[in-house]
């Protein structure tokens, strides 16, 4: 019963540096949503894309599918995966490190721009990924 005590008053202790640093990581991705919606068009080219990435100091790989569009789209079919978890396209892959850089949780923002085969933007993907000390 002790333990379980001291637990909840870690937790209250901790609270509120948690909410600060879901804050951080919110609006950095509200932040790189913002910048992608204002640079990046729907079919952007290749030049474009990685001016975007150099502009914003971002570090960013890029990773082409092996597959064909057909042969993902089959794949996505017969495994009936979600729309929102299709990874299997070429993009970007980039990261934002150290969005919260004196919390006990760490955190970044990944951020992931999709391509066609002529390597023209067709989406994009900003999420937050957490480590802790």
């Amino acid at each position: 019963m002790t333990m379980k005590i001291i637990r909840i008053l870690i937790f209250c202790l901790l609270l509120p540096f948690l909410t600060s640093c879901e804050d951080k990581v919110q609006s950095t991705i509200d932040e790189v949503e913002g910048w992608i919606a204002a640079e990046l068009k729907i079919g952007a080219s290749v030049e474009e894309i990685e001016a975007f990435f150099y502009r914003h100091d971002i570090l960013v790989s890029f990773n082409k599918s092996r597959m064909s569009p057909e042969e993902i789209e089959a794949f996505y079919r017969k495994h009936d995966i979600n729309p929102d978890n299709r990874r299997l396209e070429s993009h970007y892959n980039a990261i934002i490190r150290n969005v919260t850089p004196k919390a006990l949780i760490k955190a970044a923002v990944g951020i992931r721009i999709y391509v066609d085969e002529e390597k023209k933007f067709t989406r994009s993907e900003v999420k937050a990924s957490y480590t802790s000390i």
